[in-house]
């Protein structure tokens, strides 16, 4: 049986504390640890205590989606045959990621999604303003994805070669944890869930207010109804209602109201596809030199 090659893609953005101690248990099975640092505006001496790490680095802020995909396109480049997302900031459980790397290669399965829901009794570390948070998430996630699963946004996952190289995340923010579920369901691979330990904090708990939300939905909704096919029809759709309100309004004020509110909806829509499609090409621009430029990070070597 051949010898499996793990990494861990552990992306960052100014947060280099727990590395050093999440890095060397990971080492310490065997396993290479891939940093991708996302833009971070500060240097950090913590690195200086890592070795034989890879390190990647964004020459700005792409958010967590992207440096996954960085990641992974580094890893796959590797020969690695298993690969694992997992948090810098210490939420994560290094034990659950190694059960969930035992189970992957003995069930055969293509990817393992990390759940804090999976049991019925309710994991105390969740803070309790998350849980109905959490739980109104996976309700709309199940809707956006068409999958029935136990929670939403877990960011602990196990891949298989396969099903990493099938994954391609557009979703530079955190919207790919629902683009991921979406991927597993279009590609048809043999997924399960696993029920995993979240340690909050204070800190990353004020991290993701309501703009963060809001933010993640528009870029589910955006993807789902308007970034593929179904742009012509949303315009074809709003000209007839456009065309049919303004044939049966009396007053001049509404129809020149509803002209402006039309035509001034097709232009938004217009410009943030245009900025979309500049954002990919910046996206892939970035990768590319973070892959080119990637190193080896030992004892006392300065970050490039």
């Amino acid at each position: 049986m051949q010898a499996q090659k793990v990494f861990f893609i552990i992306p960052t953005y100014n947060d280099f504390s727990k590395l050093p101690a999440i890095c060397k248990a990971i080492q310490a099975r065997g396993f290479e640890c891939v940093i991708v640092d996302d833009g971070s505006e500060m240097d950090n001496h913590l690195l200086m205590k890592i070795s034989d790490v890879f390190l990647l680095r964004h020459l700005q802020n792409l958010g967590q989606g992207a440096a996954l995909q960085t990641g992974m396109n580094f890893a796959i480049l590797k020969e690695a045959t298993v690969l694992v997302h997992f948090d810098a900031d210490g939420q994560h459980s290094l034990h659950d990621a190694f059960k969930m790397i035992a189970l992957l290669q003995e069930e055969k399965l293509d990817i393992i999604l990390g759940s804090r829901f999976l049991l019925k009794k309710i994991n105390t570390k969740i803070p309790p303003s998350r849980i109905y948070t959490l739980k109104a998430a996976r309700i709309f996630n199940n809707w956006i994805t068409g999958m029935n699963l136990s929670d939403a946004h877990n960011g602990l996952r196990v891949l298989s070669k396969k099903s990493a190289q099938m994954i391609n995340l557009k979703q530079n923010r955190m919207a790919h944890a629902s683009e991921i579920i979406q991927l597993i369901k279009k590609h048809k691979l043999l997924f399960a869930e696993f029920q995993t330990n979240i340690f909050y904090s204070n800190e990353n708990h004020k991290r993701k207010g309501i703009i963060y939300i809001l933010n993640i939905i528009w870029d589910l909704l955006y993807a789902k109804f308007l970034e593929r096919n179904y742009s012509s029809e949303f315009i074809l759709i709003s000209l007839v209602i456009f065309i049919f309100a303004c044939v049966n309004l009396d007053n001049l004020v509404l129809k020149l109201i509803e002209v402006v509110f039309f035509v001034s909806l097709l232009v938004l829509l217009l410009k943030y596809r245009r900025a979309k499609s500049k954002q990919i090409y910046k996206t892939n621009v970035i990768r590319q030199n973070a892959i080119q430029n990637a190193c080896k990070v030992n004892f006392y070597q300065k970050r490039p």
